[in-house]
């Protein structure tokens, strides 16, 4: 029987083969592209539908020979490539207002502790941390990404003086109020923000997944990974001011990359791409949660495989540590996101993020 079109991929010595059309169909839409004799995988384009998953792992380098209909693709560097090479299924989370105070609490619990970081660091800079609603509002600075509320509303209804006092904490330090609030928070929270004139800045994904089963995974031909390490908090700070926001000439971005190395201890990473600083990201467990952030990689490094190979890593030091849950927070649809998902996290809810 002749082969369809479409059929499954065929697993072979090394690799696998696929029908040629599909081929021609991958390097008609970019999601593979040829590089210096090979193929790699462009992950701003999607992949058309396959049967199989994992097929073509961001920054691995892939080669093609044709065989009759088909093409034969493996690994450059002759590596075995399966669909097994894609991350297990992870079990499934229930987005339950108790999954959402467990990863608040590890969010807010780290942000204080930013705060206490920031303390130490620069005494002037006027850190300060306020319990208040269930969740923790801390101030590192106007104008910096670490000032804000969170896991406010979760433990129950928010009372008008709760607010008044967040409000009154973050005006009296001459800073805009700016809270990230669960869905799952009580509702009367958002009629009263409303009520109050805060208006939606932005959405994040937040994602979550058991860490059960998490095996160690190499990461891709070409990148390394390494550990922060004492000394070089102000490379992998500006590595991070770079990935995010194009420049490291922002003094208030460096310091804020510099509490979060702090935060993260050993578990703020670095990644080269063929020697190259190429990006970073940092891990901190919090009460049996691995909390992800500051995933930023260059943009002439991205597409190699530089964040997957960050997770993989994360996940696997998450596991070590005996960690139960790990959590990251993405822009709604991103590149970011679909890595996470690839990696077994799943969406456990849309954070709102309100500003008066």
């Amino acid at each position: 029987m002749s082969q369809q079109p479409f059929a499954d991929v065929a697993p072979v010595e090394g690799g696998f083969s696929l029908p040629e059309l599909k081929w021609r169909e991958l390097l008609f839409v970019g999601a593979l592209r040829p590089e210096a004799g090979a193929f790699v995988r462009d992950p701003s384009r999607p992949l058309p539908p396959f049967r199989a998953s994992g097929l073509f792992p961001d920054g691995v380098r892939l080669k093609a020979a044709r065989d009759g209909d088909r093409v034969i693709v493996s690994r450059e560097d002759g590596r075995p490539l399966r669909p097994v090479d894609a991350a297990p299924a992870a079990p499934l989370l229930h987005s339950d207002v108790a999954l959402a105070r467990r990863l608040e609490a590890a969010e807010a619990a780290g942000a204080a502790a930013c705060a206490r970081t920031l303390a130490r660091l620069d005494p002037s800079a006027g850190a300060a941390v306020l319990d208040v609603g269930g969740g923790v509002a801390a101030f590192l600075g106007v104008g910096s990404p670490l000032t804000h509320a969170t896991g406010v509303g979760l433990a129950g209804p928010v009372a008008a003086a709760e607010l008044d006092a967040v409000e009154d904490f973050y005006g009296a330090r001459g800073s805009s109020t700016l809270l990230e609030i669960s869905p799952l928070a009580d509702f009367g929270l958002f009629e009263a923000l409303s009520r109050r004139g805060y208006r939606i800045v932005e959405l994040a994904m937040v994602l979550a997944r058991e860490l059960a089963g998490v095996a160690p995974a190499p990461p891709p031909q070409g990148v390394e990974l390494e550990a922060c390490g004492s000394g070089r908090e102000d490379l992998w700070a500006r590595t991070l001011a770079l990935g995010f926001h194009g420049t490291d000439g922002d003094p208030s971005l460096l310091l804020a990359g510099r509490v979060l190395a702090e935060q993260a201890g050993p578990g703020a990473l670095l990644a080269r791409v063929d020697g190259r600083v190429a990006g970073g990201g940092a891990l901190a467990s919090v009460g049996g949660v691995a909390c992800f952030f500051a995933d930023a990689t260059l943009a002439a490094e991205r597409g190699r495989g530089v964040q997957s190979a960050l997770i993989a890593r994360r996940l696997t030091l998450a596991a070590e540590a005996g960690c139960a849950l790990a959590m990251a927070s993405t822009a709604p649809g991103s590149v970011s996101q679909r890595n996470y998902e690839r990696a077994g996290f799943r969406v456990a809810y849309t954070r709102v993020c309100l500003l008066r």
